[in-house]
């Protein structure tokens, strides 16, 4: 495959879109589009003219993987046999121009990757974040987008995450949670209906009444009933 002088200088102008592939951990998406904007199978040029050809691609690639790696603070977070910056300061460290390719895609899969990670682990924070305020405040009214401003996060989006993440909406999470609660109000204490109700932020009586029923198949009485038999 063959391509031109300037053919390559442009694709070397998508370092932007490359940037977004790493930043959304989207390991697969960055190794595609770095194979498609680098990979060579036969020399390009003349053996002087691809040197300096794949001088000027080494220091491209090396500054935007030595920037990216210093504004974002990975240096420290990431194991430095996986890095080997000596081949990211160094294209006598390379045999060649696919070699050379080779060890920057890789690097990349490993950024992508870690930012991939991480986007799990602050997502599975921000779950048990709200997670934790709809047990505290259960009486009250858990909007959609009450729960969204929590973690920053605009209404829509949370809620597609959330569902992503847990499999379930975070209605279904909510009512499930009221229902546990209400289950423990009936069998330990004797409260009124409406008064649970109220307890776990349903103010009608008989939307509680509905809704547990649907959720377990008896009425709040019915259960009540039942659980002083066990």
């Amino acid at each position: 495959m063959f391509i031109e002088m300037e053919q390559l200088r442009s694709r070397l102008n998508k370092f932007d879109l490359l940037e977004n592939y790493l930043d959304n951990g989207e390991k697969g998406e960055f190794v595609a589009f770095f194979r498609e904007l680098f990979t060579v199978e036969v020399p390009l040029f003349s053996e002087e003219e691809g040197r300096w050809c794949e001088l000027e691609l080494f220091s491209r690639l090396s500054a935007f993987f030595l920037s990216y790696i210093n504004r974002r603070r990975l240096l420290e977070e990431l194991d430095s046999s996986t890095i080997q910056a000596e081949k990211m300061l160094s294209p006598d460290e390379h045999a060649g121009w696919n070699e050379m390719i080779d060890y920057f895609c890789e690097l990349g899969a490993v950024l992508a990757d870690y930012n991939g990670q991480q986007q799990i682990e602050r997502t599975h924070e921000m779950i048990a974040k709200v997670h934790d305020y709809i047990h505290q405040f259960l009486h009250e009214e858990l909007s959609l987008t009450k729960l969204a401003e929590l973690v920053y996060l605009s209404p829509p989006y949370f809620s597609r995450l959330y569902k992503q993440m847990t499999g379930q909406g975070l209605l279904s999470y909510i009512n499930k949670t009221r229902i546990n609660k209400a289950k423990l109000l009936l069998k330990t204490t004797d409260r009124k209906i409406h008064e649970i109700a109220s307890e776990i932020g349903l103010e009608s009586a008989p939307y509680f009444t509905r809704l547990f029923r649907k959720r377990t198949g008896f009425t709040p009485q019915e259960y009540r009933d039942s659980s002083k038999s066990w």
